[in-house]
């Protein structure tokens, strides 16, 4: 394969390889720079990322253009300078070359060039897409005398190249405070007003941006709506939630589904659920059981809507008993921030207090079935005097924009820490909140450095890892279980912790795999007696004796085959048993089983 630096040190590195025996050809690995954040270093580590049993890694030169011995069949690369301070993370299915940017991995880079988002209060639509591939950011709110016209701005800039792509305006339509979501390989712009009009023009249409265009003409979407919440579905559809029209705040749900064919996306309207709390600008969330949390908002009289309400996977009515809460702990909160995290739950944090908005510490896990546990308050530095922001990232550890710095969330230690590297600037607290592109890398809109007072911005990243659905993690060590994303706050002698003996999980809780998917996989353990934790493939679960695949006895070591659909299961040294298990690329977990706490103390994971 070959490597090349692009957009502006192109440098390119073939692998050049057999197989099945058929002649060699080549893949080329590109690395592309930013233009501020440019490695001084020369010598890359390549690890090649694809469901190989071991790490596959070489050291290149970012100024050569050798051949270098890396499979032809990876799936993605992975890249760092030595010594450390860039990196980078590209994917490519075969026989596709394989691009990605190198970023610093201790501050901000800029991602694109020059002042390239007009003055605005506000109201900018933003998402990545394409598995991360690309960033679009689309329509804005003008400023009072402003030009209206800035409303149809539009920016794509792609993630692997770093480079700023056409179109930049969406034509004849303004949208301000629309939403933005990933739409199959593109994205959906929904909603949203139009400020030409008086009185204002509520949007019951939404842009497809599809093949690196936007598509004409608009598709419908029922209602009309603007500063309404979205997220996408499991099923890819995207779910708008609430909002405001002509006639004030709005409590139902929009699904939007992909099409292959023109107008390339359906609405639906039937079999949804209805927000208990009609509200505008609320916090939608998918949680890792794929079920959607709305949280936050403001309702018709301009208060702040405590109430937490949950919906099914589909976006149809809670398949719980109580599909609403009002935590006491939130009572009288405003501008709390949430984000989804890995491993089960929803973490909430801080806000105002009262009618004089005194500043809120609080820090909530809120578990997938509403129970809400407090865990310590952030501190004074932590807490900073502005608007909190998180963005979901790598290892289910959320970082967190104060207005003055960054901290992260380590749910083993269910606290904020200061990360050894972060960037100095983060967004205004008019702009959205920034956005993971993948979970290692989260961008954002900032008038950092522009001329004060244009109220330019511009896009920023940070890149803080490279896990992703490819990562290697053969051996986790259980005493210290980072890449392991907990479903509850993790307590000594709780429901999960762990200490020297290992990972301790009770029935109630579990553990994932951060991060990382698997096709064919070896899974073993050990366990110090004779209970073993239950094996969750996806929603697919070994071991207990209503799933698929029980245990067919006691031991104290386990081994999980997969092989396609084909499950192995081996308890010590007794004879597997086979089951028919998922289809597809899988997340791996583990889960206790009662009626007493499990304890692991040793897992590996061997990709095949």
């Amino acid at each position: 394969m070959t490597f090349s630096v692009g957009r502006f040190f192109p440098v390119c590195l073939v692998i050049v390889g057999c197989q099945g025996g058929a002649a060699p050809r080549a893949r080329r690995i590109v690395a592309h720079r930013l233009l501020d954040c440019e490695p001084e270093n020369h010598e890359v580590v390549l690890t090649a990322l694809g469901d190989f049993p071991a790490p596959r890694v070489k050291r290149a030169d970012l100024k050569s253009t050798d051949e270098i011995d890396l499979p032809l069949d990876l799936r993605g690369i992975e890249a760092s300078t030595w010594p450390p301070g860039f990196s980078g993370v590209g994917y490519a299915e075969p026989p596709g070359d394989v691009d990605f940017t190198m970023w610093s991995t201790t501050s901000a880079c800029r991602a694109v060039e020059g002042e390239v988002v007009p003055p605005s209060q506000g109201g900018q639509a933003m998402t990545a897409f394409d598995d991360g591939g690309g960033v679009l950011i689309a329509g804005l709110d003008p400023l009072p005398g402003g030009a209206v016209s800035d409303a149809a701005f539009a920016l794509v800039w792609d993630a692997r190249t770093g480079a700023k792509l056409s179109p930049s305006s969406l034509g004849t339509h303004r949208v301000s405070w629309a939403t933005a979501t990933p739409f199959g390989k593109g994205a959906l712009v929904a909603g949203g007003l139009d400020r030409k009009f008086f009185p204002l023009r509520y949007l019951d249409s939404a842009l497809i941006f599809r093949d690196g265009a936007f598509q004409e003409l608009p598709i419908s979407i029922g209602d009309a709506r603007a500063q309404h919440g979205a997220v996408v579905l499991a099923s890819g559809a995207t779910l708008l939630v609430g909002g405001e029209d002509e006639r004030g705040v709005v409590d139902t749900l929009v699904s939007i589904a992909p099409t292959d064919t023109a107008p390339y996306g359906a609405a639906d309207f039937f079999r949804l659920g209805s927000l208990t709390r009609a509200r505008k600008l609320p916090t939608v969330l998918r949680l890792s059981n794929d079920e959607i949390l709305v949280a936050g908002g403001v309702d018709g009289d301009g208060n702040y809507v405590p109430t937490l309400e949950w919906f099914a996977k589909d976006g149809g009515h809670c398949p719980h008993a109580a599909c609403s809460s009002d935590p006491p702990a939130l009572a009288g909160l405003t501008e709390v921030a949430f984000v989804a995290l890995a491993g089960g739950g929803v973490l909430a944090v801080g806000g105002l207090l009262g009618r004089a908005g005194a500043l809120a510490s609080g820090v909530f896990w809120i578990d997938n079935d509403g129970t809400l546990e407090k865990l310590p308050s952030l501190t004074s530095e932590q807490r900073g005097t502005k608007r909190l922001r998180l963005v979901a990232a790598a290892d289910g550890a959320p970082w967190l924009w104060n207005g003055e710095a960054w901290h992260r969330f380590d749910p083993w230690q269910s606290a904020f820490v200061t990360p050894d590297g972060a960037p100095d600037d983060g967004p205004e607290d008019d702009l959205p909140s920034p956005l993971a592109v993948d979970t290692g890398l989260f961008v954002w809109l900032s008038r950092g450095g522009i001329e004060e007072g244009t109220r330019r911005a511009t896009l920023r990243g940070f890149r803080h890892g490279v896990r992703g659905p490819y990562t290697q993690d053969p051996d986790f060590l259980l005493a210290d279980p980072r890449h392991l994303a907990p479903s509850h706050p993790p307590r000594p002698e709780g429901e999960l912790w762990t200490d020297l003996a290992g990972l301790h999980l009770s029935p109630s809780a579990g553990v994932v795999i951060t991060d990382a998917t698997y096709g064919n996989v070896v899974i073993s353990g050990e366990t110090p007696g004779s209970s073993l934790p239950t094996v969750a493939l996806g929603e697919w679960t070994i071991g207990d004796a209503s799933a698929p695949c029980p245990w067919s006895f006691l031991g104290t070591s386990f081994t999980v085959t997969r092989s396609g659909r084909t499950v192995l299961v081996k308890v010590d040294d007794r004879a597997p048993t086979s089951c028919a298990g998922p289809e597809g690329r899988v997340s791996i977990g583990l889960r206790g089983l009662g009626p007493e706490t499990v304890t692991v103390k040793r897992l590996a994971v061997e990709r095949r």
